[in-house]
């Protein structure tokens, strides 16, 4: 944008229309055209062309008030009065140089306050250089080579720490090894066991099916079995012994009752061993009829 345009445009106060430099036309009328202008001045008006603008302002104002007091339409006709166009309104055109005043200030002083904090920012760095080129001395050198060997303990030592970190870690890699080689081992353990039990599982549920199958047939057989046992024969003998003590000491109470001045032996179940010369056969019929009643 020309900035000698700028310069060359009215300003606008209160809202007001400039007394010069006119933009309404008449309707059907063609606007006026101006000659190109070769410098930023104003051309010169005479005073017939002063009092043609002056009447055109004046009806150019007139249509401005009723176009401001009706507000037509997008779609209207701007026609309202006698068959005349109302001139586009000068305010437009106006605003537009103030905005583009308005917008330029803008940038001049942007402009300028980052020139300012450019200075300041040079002026800065120029000051640290400076004492950077004054400390350059001996001191700067011997305290930039003392910090050079603490960064170089602080390195060694940093290295230090990372290799017994690596022995750390080499060592913690072996004992997870050695875990897992562990782990395997008891899960090979556990993978046996739970086969194991498996197969054992199977074995009882068969023996228990066997044993429900063969249930019928032991029932049947169980008796006569037992029956033949030693076990049972010798428990016979046991209760047939039991039985016979048994009545021998009730009669030998009732006999006592009877007889209490008459002498009888009070064990007769003692073992003598004359009672082994005693012929017997080992085999005895067992007998369990009741005797009879004398």
């Amino acid at each position: 944008m020309d900035l000698r345009e700028l310069r060359g445009m009215p300003r606008v106060t209160g809202g007001k229309v400039p007394p010069t430099r006119p933009t309404a036309c008449e309707v059907g009328a063609s606007p006026p055209r101006e000659a190109p202008r070769a410098s930023s001045k104003r051309p010169v008006v005479s005073p017939p062309e002063q009092a043609e603008e002056a009447a055109r302002r004046a009806k150019k104002v007139k249509v401005l008030t009723r176009r401001h007091k009706s507000h037509p339409g997008k779609g209207e006709s701007r026609s309202r009065s006698k068959g005349k166009e109302p001139a586009a309104s000068s305010e437009e055109p106006e605003a537009s140089s103030q905005h583009f005043q308005m917008v330029l200030f803008d940038r001049v002083h942007d402009v300028g306050r980052l020139t300012t904090f450019m200075d300041y920012w040079v002026k800065q760095l120029q000051e640290e250089l400076d004492a950077l080129k004054l400390r350059g001395g001996p001191e700067a050198i011997a305290e930039a080579e003392e910090r050079a060997s603490e960064l170089r303990e602080e390195l060694e030592k940093i290295k230090r720490e990372k290799a017994e970190e690596l022995l750390r870690h080499e060592a913690s890699e072996k004992e997870l090894q050695e875990v897992q080689g562990h782990m395997g081992d008891a899960q090979q353990l556990l993978r046996e066991v739970r086969t194991r039990a498996r197969r054992m599982d199977d074995e009882l549920l068969q023996a228990v099916k066997d044993l429900e199958s063969a249930r019928p047939e032991l029932s049947g057989q169980s008796v006569p079995q037992y029956k033949g046992s030693l076990g049972f024969k010798e428990g016979l003998k046991r209760m047939g012994r039991v039985t016979y003590e048994y009545g021998y000491r009730v009669a030998l109470a009732r006999f006592r009752t009877r007889h209490p001045d008459a002498d009888v032996e009070e064990d007769p179940f003692t073992i003598h061993p004359e009672d082994n010369l005693v012929p017997m056969e080992r085999q005895q019929d067992f007998d369990d009829s009741v005797p009879p009643e004398p």
